[in-house]
């Protein structure tokens, strides 16, 4: 039940600078809910962490599905 923090997007943007080319999954867990996704995975994120995102939800294979549709928008 965690919120966002939403300079975690800036982290995210910095880390994946630093990284450069190289090929790591960079995961977020806390705060990470359909509204967001999509900012998270745009700054950087490719591994998700999302409990109360999802199963505070009423279903969630529809939660999930959304989120992976928002993500594929990128």
């Amino acid at each position: 039940g965690q919120r966002f923090i939403p300079s975690t997007l800036d982290k995210l943007r910095q880390l994946r600078g630093l990284l450069g080319s190289r090929s790591v999954e960079v995961e977020v867990d806390g705060g990470v809910v359909v509204d967001n996704i999509a900012d998270v995975a745009a700054a950087g994120a490719s591994v998700f962490v999302s409990g109360t995102g999802i199963f505070g939800t009423e279903d969630y294979a529809q939660t999930m599905a959304e989120m992976r549709r928002r993500c594929a928008e990128l």
